[in-house]
């Protein structure tokens, strides 16, 4: 009778490892298709979004955040500029300089002049906290 009991249990921590695997795996699954959306998304803000390449990606909370890269209206590669995306969101690091420039001599809130800053603050959280994405 012992025999067979441990016999049974051997076969349940097998399927229980082997459950444990896939649910891991399922998991990592879901994570990475996420980053895949998210990265389609960026470059779809990109001047060229097949041209579009990927550097220091992490993914934080459900929020993409890197570096971009993609060719401009020459041809030629702009540089990397950092980014953060989510299901309702993607921000260009780029976009709060030209906003934070247009807003210097303004009468605009202060907050609002210092969307780049703000960003930056974001996106260091995003990768010190963020898992790797390949």
């Amino acid at each position: 009778m012992k025999l067979v009991l441990l016999h049974i249990r051997s076969n349940m921590h097998k399927v229980m490892s082997i459950y444990l695997v896939m649910l891991l795996t399922a998991c990592s699954s879901n994570e990475q298709i996420a980053a895949e959306k998210l990265k389609l998304s960026v470059a779809e803000k990109m001047k060229d979004p097949e041209s579009v390449q990927f550097r220091n990606l992490k993914l934080d909370s459900g929020i993409l955040c890197g570096e971009a890269n993609s060719k401009n209206s020459f041809g030629a590669y702009a540089g990397f500029d950092r980014f953060s995306a989510s299901e309702t969101f993607v921000h260009m690091r780029q976009d709060f300089l030209e906003r934070d420039r247009l807003l210097q001599d303004t009468p605009a809130n202060p907050e609002w002049k210092n969307g780049a800053a703000n960003f930056d603050k974001f996106w260091d959280q995003c990768q010190r906290d963020g898992k790797p994405v390949d």
